[in-house]
């Protein structure tokens, strides 16, 4: 799960993943396994999905946007893989969507899509395209927060490009307009970390309204009803 979005990524640019060929992930991400795995059994009431979703949102979204920066760098003309990445690819914008998109989600969709939390696995289509229709504007809150995953990881790597001054959208028409980019030759661009940073504030703050829609947006309603019973009752 861990893995997913960097090993589709690389496999969408021709590169071999870097599991293959490096023990960096393998001691990166089974450190931090053994020890949650040895956390949790050791205290096992730790593990509130509420409390914890609501004080980590912020590390979430720092890693993703870790992970989606280090993937469309790959597509800077400065980057040590660019001599093997096709040209076409490093100078789409499209492309540096969708690999935003698979950096941010692509190990968690794979993972729902293969039904790894369950007994037998299977396949079944990925969680994005899965979830009970709402109807109205409350349909469309909802599916953007079910699929914020996939649609922010696009969104952040724009941003983090944009920033960062890469030529595919340096060419896109309208974007350097926007940004104020007045002289291309001495405009000044974000640094990596920098652009890092902006990109943590906002998938944290959409991160943000999603927890707290999934898990504290239904206690405001019964917390208003207990009140206005409470000032009822005094009067």
């Amino acid at each position: 799960m861990a893995w997913g979005g960097s090993v589709i990524s690389h496999i969408l640019l021709s590169l071999p993943p870097p599991q293959l060929y490096s023990m960096q992930p393998y001691i990166n991400y089974l450190t931090v396994h053994f020890f949650l795995t040895a956390f949790f059994q050791q205290f096992p009431s730790a593990l509130n999905p509420r409390i914890l979703d609501t004080l980590l949102f912020p590390l979430d979204a720092a890693l993703r946007v870790n992970s989606i920066a280090s993937t469309v760098a790959m597509l800077s003309p400065i980057s040590a893989f660019s001599a093997s990445i096709n040209p076409l690819l490093a100078g789409s914008p499209l492309t540096h969507c969708i690999l935003g998109a698979v950096a941010s989600s692509g190990g968690g969709q794979t993972a729902s899509m293969l039904n790894v939390w369950s007994d037998t696995w299977s396949l079944s289509p990925p969680a994005f395209l899965r979830g009970t229709p709402v109807p109205g504007l409350k349909g469309w809150f909802v599916g953007s927060l079910d699929t914020l995953d996939v649609w922010g990881g696009a969104l952040i790597a724009v941003i983090y490009d944009v920033l960062t001054g890469h030529p595919a959208f340096l060419g896109s028409e309208g974007l350097h307009t926007l940004l104020d980019f007045t002289d291309l030759e001495t405009s000044k661009f974000f640094s990596p970390l920098s652009a890092k940073a902006a990109c943590c504030i906002i998938l944290s703050f959409l991160f943000g309204i999603r927890i707290f829609w999934v898990h504290h947006w239904s206690i405001v309603p019964q917390t208003v009803v207990l009140v206005k019973k409470k000032k009822s009752k005094v009067q």
